[in-house]
């Protein structure tokens, strides 16, 4: 891994130090949440895997409400 010529104190224990150049900032800055529901009839449930996004897996936990999906986009 590529050793950075300065650090810096983060201020954070769990963190440590940082190349000097970076900057800390909270993650939810970045990143809006979406509240986009959808019906899965129309848009079929999914499965997030080791091996990535897949059509929902068999005995995956469910929810009663068909209608009250979130749609990612």
């Amino acid at each position: 891994m590529k050793k950075y010529e300065q650090y810096k104190s983060t201020g954070i224990s769990w963190l440590g130090e940082i190349p000097e150049n970076w900057e800390i900032d909270r993650l939810g800055r970045h990143f809006t949440e979406r509240n986009n529901k959808v019906s899965d009839k129309d848009y079929p449930p999914l499965s997030v895997t080791k091996k990535g996004i897949v059509p929902q897996l068999e005995g995956v936990a469910k929810t009663k409400d068909r209608d009250n999906r979130t749609i990612k986009g």
